[in-house]
């Protein structure tokens, strides 16, 4: 899978009747972040269940919904494969009524839902800033807090405190998104240690390059405290 562009957290910490959920800590050194709307577990012969079933894993602290896979004349595209069909009406846009309530669920128990953005080609781009402003206000109206007729998740809302995530291969430095990486602010890089020579196979050699992600975070990065996520298949 080739780098996600950059993904907006969307953090909402509840109280369910009386009793208090524990909220996300982005500067946690334990946190868990599963990828969800794939369907990748079909390569094994299997299904990938509803979102609110893995929400019930008290040790996955994170969910990134998966893909807004292209931008068509400027707009999003949203893919969840096996999980969504429906569109609406005159729209390729995804009708998810259902993801819409798995994900207010999931708030609900104090998880954070990642709009994970770029998919696994991660093969557009965006031309100019301006292009980067008009998709950065649709995203908003149609996932976050603004409004539109046509939101895929119907009235949930991916609210809260936001943060700027990544999702980089882990040969450094990485082609696709190191001048990204370096210029702008980020909370939370997730490293695709897999399908690279620096992977977790090739821990306990000195092909194996955490050591050099993390030098990154710590003297590179402007946010020096950036959370540095070891990211391996499932």
């Amino acid at each position: 899978m080739n780098p996600t562009l950059f993904a907006l957290y969307a953090l909402l910490g509840l109280t369910l009747a009386s009793q208090a959920v524990v909220a996300f800590n982005p500067l946690s050194t334990s946190n868990v972040v599963n990828y969800w709307g794939q369907n990748s577990v079909s390569s094994t012969g299997g299904n990938e269940g509803d979102l609110i079933t893995y929400c019930q894993d008290d040790t996955i602290d994170v969910f990134a919904v998966a893909f807004v896979s292209q931008i068509v004349n400027g707009a999003p595209v949203l893919n969840l494969a096996n999980h969504c069909g429906a569109t609406f009406p005159g729209s390729t846009l995804l009708n998810c009524p259902k993801v819409g309530q798995d994900i207010k669920a999931c708030q609900a128990k104090g998880k954070a839902l990642v709009l994970s953005i770029g998919g696994a080609s991660g093969s557009y781009a965006l031309d100019d800033a301006a292009a980067g402003t008009a998709f950065a206000e649709q995203i908003w109206n149609i996932f976050l807090g603004g409004s539109s007729s046509t939101r895929p998740f119907g009235d949930a809302v991916l609210d809260g405190s936001f943060y700027i995530t990544a999702a980089p291969q882990c040969p450094y430095p990485d082609l696709a998104t190191q001048a990204a990486l370096n210029a702008a602010w980020f909370d939370l890089v997730w490293i695709q240690f897999y399908n690279n020579y620096c992977g977790v196979q090739a821990y306990g050699t000195n092909n194996f390059n955490f050591d050099t992600w993390n030098n990154w975070a710590t003297t590179v990065s402007i946010n020096k405290n950036v959370r540095v996520l070891l990211g391996v298949p499932g």
